[in-house]
């Protein structure tokens, strides 16, 4: 699972492999809501943060979350932003092209 979870704490064992998968589970989760929303709209890490999870998900693991999914080509980083939780401006994001509804893949998440 690279990519996934920035192991900055040097996790080992079992709490990194829990951290890892809660990372994946959190890129699925914006993947599929993202996806569910259509590829004509887009969104800043807090209306996803707001829209996905409950105020207990920090911000920071959703804008890593998201990086990582534009990383692999599923989101796209928009040069809009749009004023953020914390009253700053962040970037917007949307659904690839590639999770078109009309493109036969569109299902194969992660």
């Amino acid at each position: 699972m690279t990519d996934t979870f920035y192991n900055t704490i040097n996790l080992a064992g079992k709490e990194l492999s829990d951290a890892q998968q809660n990372a994946l589970t959190q890129e699925q989760r914006i993947l599929r809501w993202f996806i569910g929303e259509g590829v004509y709209f887009s969104f800043g890490p807090s209306a996803v943060r707001n829209c996905v999870f409950d105020q207990n998900t920090p911000l920071t693991s959703v804008r890593r979350a998201m990086t990582s999914l534009t990383g692999r080509g599923d989101l796209v980083k928009l040069e809009h932003t749009t004023i953020g939780t914390y009253g700053k401006p962040e970037h917007l994001w949307t659904v690839a092209a590639k999770w078109n509804a009309k493109k036969p893949h569109q299902r194969n998440l992660l």
